[in-house]
């Protein structure tokens, strides 16, 4: 028989003598709270507005705790994520994409709700004016030559808005872009094409204006480079006409590779963030002297940027020590360790570090948070 959360927290103990199977992710609480604590600040010191993207965890317990945490509202990825929190009560969402789906603009027409999507081209906006049956909530999306999505003119972008304008029920709420197709790293070269790209932002904010309502929404900011975006919309943020929205969301559980070497904060600043999600597995096998065989996989952890992290071990009846080693495969349920520690052995639990918090999270459907201690506290439901 089965246990209620609370029937099975107060009965727990910790995460190594709960009985759990192995692997398992868990969320560190210390590290969540001071992530969140983080970018409340920064987004107070710079008067911009956050709506963290919520695609990275699907959690309304998570998404929650950021609205807490000072979050206008929440960002998704599609019309089904932007479904998914409105069942669980949010009300202020801003889809991230364009939104061609007939159905799709019926039912987001349809709610009693503060919802903002994408449109970028004339084929687009003639499709939501067709399938809308209330008023809507528009941000014109700006792209660049070799980016992604949006418009590549001010002269496209100008007659879009005009339609947008236009449109009985159509409401033209600001301009949006993503500047992360930009920059893979912190290079100079990267940062440049960044930098240049937020200023056509900028450029396409301040022409576009005239056509929709004050304050004029303006959104950027994924997690990777949001310290560029408040710096080259700074003469946004410091006008009233204005109101710009960073929608960053890995932030929240950061990482121990892509975001740690890409993140804004140098860790002796006033800000930093700190990485949050651990997954422990079990060794199954050590067939060779430096070869460890772990019990999780492509199954359990991200590896669309890195192979995992090896980040301390626990024996059976011992403390948790550090663990030195490079994982150099994974399989669909065997990672394999390369280490010359020759404490580790069979049955022993190994903690492992991520890149991407996003394709680890969509691989748990309840994820337990825990004190430094590993005392479970609380138990998260994502809806992937």
């Amino acid at each position: 028989m089965g246990l209620s959360v609370d029937e099975y927290l107060e009965k727990s103990e910790n995460l190594f003598t709960d009985g759990f199977q192995w692997p398992q992710a868990i969320i560190l609480e210390s590290a969540l709270e001071q992530n969140l604590t983080t970018m409340k600040v920064f987004c107070e010191k710079h008067n911009v507005q956050l709506a963290p993207h919520v695609k990275t965890h699907m959690s309304p317990q998570l998404a929650a705790r950021q609205i807490e945490s000072g979050a206008w509202g929440i960002t998704v990825a599609n019309a089904s994520q932007a479904r998914t929190f409105l069942e669980f009560g949010f009300r202020k969402i801003l889809i991230a994409n364009e939104v061609v789906n007939p159905s799709s603009l019926k039912y987001l027409s349809e709610q009693e709700a503060e919802i903002y999507f994408y449109i970028d081209s004339l084929a687009g906006f003639d499709i939501v004016e067709k399938n809308i049956s209330g008023p809507v909530n528009i941000l014109l999306e700006v792209g660049k030559n070799r980016g992604r999505t949006g418009v590549r003119s001010l002269k496209d972008g100008q007659e879009l808005a005009k339609k947008i304008r236009d449109a009985p029920n159509m409401r033209l709420a600001g301009v949006s872009g993503y500047e992360g197709v930009f920059g893979k790293d912190r290079s100079r070269a990267s940062v440049r094409k960044v930098r240049d790209f937020l200023k056509s932002l900028v450029e396409f904010a301040q022409n576009l204006s005239i056509y929709g309502e004050s304050p004029f929404w303006v959104s950027a900011g994924g997690s990777a480079f949001f310290d560029l975006v408040v710096d080259e919309l700074r003469p946004l943020t410091q006008s009233q006409d204005y109101n710009v929205v960073i929608r960053s969301g890995g932030y929240l559980v950061h990482d121990h590779g892509f975001y740690e070497g890409i993140y804004p904060f140098a860790k002796d600043s006033e800000f930093s963030f700190a990485p949050a999600i651990e997954v422990w597995s079990m060794v199954t096998s050590r067939p060779e002297k430096n070869l460890v065989i772990i019990n999780g996989g492509k199954r359990d952890i991200s590896v669309d940027i890195d192979l995992p992290f090896p980040l301390k071990f626990k024996s059976v009846d011992g403390d948790i020590k550090p663990l030195e080693g490079t994982v150099v495969n994974v399989n669909d349920q065997h990672i394999y360790l390369k280490t010359t520690n020759k404490e580790l052995k069979v049955g022993d639990l190994v903690a492992l570090g991520i890149s991407h918090p996003c394709t680890t999270f969509d691989k748990w459907p309840l994820i337990a948070t825990t004190d430094d201690d590993y005392r479970i506290l609380s138990l998260y439901s994502t809806y992937f």
